[in-house]
């Protein structure tokens, strides 16, 4: 039940400093806000157990909190009991409530923590818990019901003599603890990393990420803030765009603070892993080079940070295959705005030797784009084994210039290997037979060609 009243006259002179002015935050009716406006000391009241509206959600003048616009409005100690409700009792209340700064203050305290509780963000964190218990207690797997179904279909249980002793550990399995993690990519290119905070270790704790495989070792560390009494809300990592991570996989760990075993760490999965925001988007260009950082979800279902950090970097823009070659178009990236890609040029480095690599020039078409072509018989001419492998680099030709990596890194896909599939194009070797030449993206999302040769086949049979 909610209403709208004004106060009749009080039964004993009560002293209260009414504004002059009362500023409503919402374009309210007409008739209403004439109303509210020329009587400073009328109080709307909403009656209401939760914010029914957003007129009742900022209506009372004594609220404080300019987030929610709750406060006052709540004095669910002083109303009337229910079989009292009306507007005379809830005047009464109000009298009480305004002729009281100790009980208004500490009611609007409670009213405002209890608003705190319908937060937006607090409602969403209850959805994704809901979504998460239900996609636990989905059905088991295929396997998981053939092997319930074989273990009834077994002999008989064998008597306890001839049963074998059985560990704690076998009888009762232990699930590891799972600390939850819910990373979004920011249009900016940060990283807000949520995390869950009933499923945190107890007590201060860091943020950790690991760079995999890594012979130093090397981590990076972030406090996450420790929750106060009032919080509601679960603690966040924000990761900024162009942080300095070096090349590579890292994995995320909560830890406790000023410990480095991995005793005193916990992995985090990844409860959800939102990658919209980098959908088209470049790599991002700084003074240190140019780099990119995608989250994803490992196969086993922790988070991870996929990174690259280069001095520059050529991104593809577009692949053509033809009959007997391919074009590929690229833009230059990195923190010298004043290349000259003039005397430029391509090389396809063989992983075989030097001898068998193969360089073509380049076309500087606008900015610092530029495009290229590669003769796939040229390619042939330098075939040595089954498979011949070249990366593709671009060379500047300037004194001290290293070769550049050419390849696509930005936007949300982490292994483009398994994704941005090109035609292959199967062309007669003089020596190998028939040899399929396929341009592709390396695990490292760089770009390569690949030269194979293909059994000749008889019928079914392969010779």
């Amino acid at each position: 039940m909610s209403f709208v009243t004004t106060l009749p006259p009080p039964k004993a002179p009560i002293q209260l400093d009414c504004p002059k002015v009362i500023k409503p935050r919402l374009a309210l009716p007409t008739d209403f806000q004439k109303s509210w406006l020329e009587n400073p000391c009328s109080i709307p009241v909403n009656t209401a157990l939760i914010p029914p509206s957003a007129m009742e959600a900022m209506a009372n003048p004594l609220a404080k909190d300019s987030r929610t616009g709750m406060a006052g409005g709540k004095i669910r100690p002083a109303t009337p009991r229910p079989a009292e409700m009306n507007p005379d009792a809830y005047a009464d209340a109000l009298r009480q409530l305004m002729s009281d700064d100790v009980l208004r203050d500490r009611l609007g305290e409670a009213a405002r923590k209890r608003a705190r509780a319908f937060d937006p963000a607090v409602i969403a964190r209850h959805y994704e818990r809901l979504f998460d218990d239900l996609r636990s207690a989905t059905r088991p797997s295929l396997l998981g019901r053939l092997r319930s179904a074989l273990h009834r279909a077994e002999p008989a249980v064998p008597t306890q003599q001839q049963r074998p002793a059985q560990t704690t550990a076998e009888s009762t399995p232990v699930t590891p603890p799972q600390a939850l993690a819910y990373t979004r990519a920011l249009p900016q290119g940060a990283l807000r990393i949520r995390l869950a905070a009933d499923t945190l270790p107890v007590g201060p704790l860091d943020f950790v990420i690991r760079l995999r495989k890594d012979p130093k070792g090397r981590e990076v560390r972030l406090p996450i803030p420790e929750a106060t009494a009032d919080d509601i809300a679960d603690p966040h990592i924000t990761l900024p765009s162009g942080a300095a991570l070096a090349e590579g996989r890292w994995d995320c760990y909560a830890a406790h603070r000023g410990t480095t075993t991995a005793a005193d760490r916990v992995r985090l999965t990844a409860a959800l892993t939102e990658q919209a925001a980098l959908v088209g988007r470049h790599p991002m260009t700084g003074r240190n080079g140019v780099s990119a950082c995608i989250p994803y979800t490992t196969s086993d279902g922790y988070l991870a940070l996929r990174t690259w950090h280069r001095p520059a970097h050529a991104e593809v823009r577009h692949i053509t295959v033809d009959a007997t070659h391919t074009t590929i178009t690229a833009t230059l990236l990195g923190p010298n705005t004043d290349t000259d890609l003039t005397a430029a040029t391509v090389v396809a480095v063989s992983r075989t030797a030097p001898e068998h690599d193969v360089t073509t020039s380049v076309t500087h078409l606008t900015d610092r784009s530029f495009e290229f072509t590669l003769d796939y018989n040229d390619l042939l001419t330098h075939r040595e084994g089954e498979h011949d492998l070249w990366d593709l680099r671009l060379r500047l030709n300037s004194p001290g210039d290293a070769a550049i990596p050419i390849g696509r890194i930005g936007g949300d896909v982490v292994d483009r290997k398994k994704t941005d599939k090109t035609p292959a194009t199967y062309l007669p070797h003089p020596k190998r037979g028939m040899t399929r030449v396929t341009p592709f993206f390396t695990v490292d999302n760089n770009l390569a060609l690949s030269a194979k040769d293909i059994p000749e086949q008889t019928g079914d049979h392969v010779k």
